[in-house]
């Protein structure tokens, strides 16, 4: 399971930086298809997921990897591998397959049966086996 505030931290110093708020309006730009200047970045969950995982800045990179490389807010290498470790990413429909109450899930990918183990605490309850739903998995 993620610390709490990793994924905010990162968009943060995104959005608040200078030097990048053009890349910031180019992606509400590309997403929502207009440039929305009145929001900030926990008023918008869906863009903010996109963002970070899906986003490309004009170097070419996501947000992930460029957060992780360049180490702009100098984070140690120790806990900045929680960073590389969202490289790798999934997004799309899932089947809850088992539920282990204040644990975790084991989800199925349905596009091609690909299953996962999930430390999920929150999720297990109010879910069954079986429900499908729209989520990412890293």
């Amino acid at each position: 399971m993620l610390p709490s505030g990793t994924i905010r931290k990162m968009g943060q110093y995104y959005r608040n930086t200078p030097e990048y708020r053009e890349e910031v309006l180019r992606a509400k730009k590309e997403f929502f298809g207009y440039e929305d200047t009145s929001f900030i970045d926990t008023d918008q969950p869906l863009f903010n997921e996109w963002m970070v995982y899906d986003f490309k800045f004009s170097d070419g990179k996501g947000m992930l990897e460029k957060f992780y490389h360049e180490n702009p807010l100098s984070i140690p290498l120790y806990r900045r591998e929680i960073y590389r470790s969202l490289f790798e990413n999934y997004y799309g429909l899932f089947q809850i397959l088992e539920v282990k109450p204040f644990v975790g899930l084991v989800l199925k990918r349905l596009s091609d049966g690909k299953q996962f183990e999930v430390s999920e605490f929150s999720a297990t309850m109010g879910t069954a086996i079986d429900d499908v739903f729209i989520t990412r998995v890293a």
